[in-house]
């Protein structure tokens, strides 16, 4: 039987998102969108890694950054629909050790929409004590809030993903990574949290910034914005060579440091907006996690931000959807994963080239051409 695909320009968005390469031979991009369920385009621009000659495929795999919270955050809604995890449970009934410090009464969704008052852990993240999950998880579990839970949000920029995958094992007997596993499996895509040596040869280069403008904001040193942006000691050193280097795909870290292509997250996105029996969670836990819980100044990125529990909504500093109802995630420099569930539409950009913002002019470009083209 033929299937009849929804009405797409594909020739318009194809040739505006390789208009974002322009004039840069040594950058990629991958481009997936889904419409009514069905792949209207999908395809790939530029270089994978200019140094070895290796082109950008459909199937070259790019470090997420912080798409990676929206991947997490599907786990969560499923966990939710399983009756595993209730968002209004405090987080120490599932995981008792959690309540020192002063956290006993932070409920899930508190820790979920960045309102716990974690964004860092005292004494650095190194990537020695991300590989050490039981000391790891010592550490997330004594360490004390830095504002009063509940009375504001800042973004859990590398935290929320490992204080999600505690949480995880603890309802659900599984790590992040195996339920990651079974997700992969389910709809036959590669989402990988850290990236298994055998894929090596498949990994994008991430490439920084060509000529970055002078910064209109530089955070003073003792600021609350940049103990979170150095609470990863490593990255600061290179972060070109952090975020390629061998080190960081060897560990887990839910937050930022997992491996995709444009089309698995895609089809991850799309697969939230089915019906029936090939959903992967029920509408209400789907309406559970992309209910907006908090919308104004954050903490951290000191600009307007809203979130649902984990995903993203369209705001001030993330507006990568015209429609509020979208949700998503976008991660740092470009790229973006979400859906919007009124156009069903799922779209993932994903430039290999570091931009200024999370929402640059580039991710803007592409949003607007696959609108357009609908």
């Amino acid at each position: 039987m033929k299937v009849s695909l929804p009405m797409f320009d594909v020739d318009s968005v194809r040739r505006i998102a390789r208009a974002q390469l322009a004039g840069d031979d040594e950058a990629g991009a991958a481009l997936c969108v889904y419409v009514d369920g069905h792949e209207v385009i999908c395809d790939s621009f530029g270089m994978a890694d200019a140094r070895r000659g290796i082109a950008y495929g459909v199937d070259s795999l790019q470090i997420t950054m912080s798409i990676a919270k929206g991947v997490t955050t599907v786990l969560l809604a499923m966990l939710i629909d399983r009756g595993q995890i209730d968002p209004g449970q405090r987080v120490a009934h599932y995981w008792p050790e959690f309540a020192a410090a002063g956290k006993g009464d932070i409920s899930v969704a508190q820790l979920f929409s960045h309102q716990a008052g974690l964004p860092l852990l005292d004494g650095g993240l190194s990537l020695a004590l991300v590989a050490d999950r039981e000391r790891l998880a010592q550490a997330l579990a004594a360490q004390a809030p830095l504002w009063a839970p509940g009375t504001q949000h800042g973004y859990h920029a590398v935290t929320f993903g490992h204080y999600a995958d505690a949480l995880f094992e603890r309802v659900s007997g599984h790590t992040l990574c195996e339920l990651l596993a079974g997700l992969r499996e389910r709809l036959g895509i590669e989402i990988y949290c850290g990236l298994p040596r055998e894929l090596g040869e498949r990994a994008v280069q991430v490439l920084r910034e060509i000529a970055p403008p002078a910064p209109a904001f530089v955070p003073e040193r003792d600021s609350l914005t940049f103990r979170v942006l150095t609470n990863f000691p490593e990255m600061l050193v290179e972060p070109q060579a952090f975020f390629n280097g061998e080190a960081l795909r060897s560990v887990c870290i839910p937050a930022t440091n997992m491996y995709a292509n444009a089309r698995s997250l895609a089809k991850l996105y799309s697969a939230l907006l089915e019906d029936g029996d090939h959903r992967l969670c029920s509408p209400q836990a789907l309406a559970t996690v992309t209910r907006e819980r908090v919308r104004g100044a954050d903490a951290v990125n000191l600009g307007e931000m809203a979130y649902g529990l984990g995903f993203q909504r369209p705001s001030a500093l993330t507006p990568f959807s015209p429609n509020r109802a979208a949700f998503g995630h976008c991660g740092i420099g470009g790229s973006v994963a979400f859906a919007d569930p009124d156009r069903r539409l799922a779209l993932a950009w994903m430039p290999s080239r570091i931009g200024s913002t999370s929402c640059d002019a580039r991710l803007l470009a592409v949003v607007d051409a696959v609108y357009a083209a609908l």
